[in-house]
């Protein structure tokens, strides 16, 4: 087609260009959704997902950061069109949840929120500050 289209006038070629820009912008997203299907296509994949998030013993900054990963993966998985339901949750005493357990229900939802190769069983996630210990922002964050 782009062989085709250098044969047109000058100005014709700018539209030639763009609708081939176009199709292949509408290709790759049609491509990347049937490798996602056939990735998906396993025994275990059409099974419902159970997401636990603990805070540890990490204190009040733990059960906040727990609190936000789970809004995170609730706003998540509802934008995807799954239900999400809240099993079990642990309200922490200062702020956050100490706990909380949800059921992700669809199509393919155990496929997508995997781990890392490295992350078998369970996984340690850390969140950095904008500001250390003595309340000054730390330089990563400048």
């Amino acid at each position: 087609m782009l062989e085709l289209g250098e044969g047109e006038p000058p100005a014709a070629q700018a539209q030639v260009e763009q609708e081939l820009a176009r199709d292949l912008a509408k290709f790759l997203k049609e491509l990347d959704a049937l490798e996602l299907k056939v990735f998906l296509s396993g025994p275990h994949d059409r099974k419902n997902c159970i997401l636990s998030i603990n805070a540890g013993a990490g204190g009040t900054e733990a059960q906040d950061w727990a609190e936000m990963l789970s809004r995170m993966y609730q706003r998540w998985a509802e934008s995807r069109g799954w239900e999400v339901e809240v099993t079990d949750a642990l309200v922490g005493e200062g702020a956050g949840l100490k706990s909380v357990t949800m059921l992700l229900q669809a199509k393919t939802p155990m496929a997508l929120p995997r781990p890392n190769a490295a992350c078998t069983g369970w996984c340690a996630s850390r969140r950095s500050t904008p500001t250390n210990a003595d309340t000054r922002v730390s330089p990563a964050w400048t």
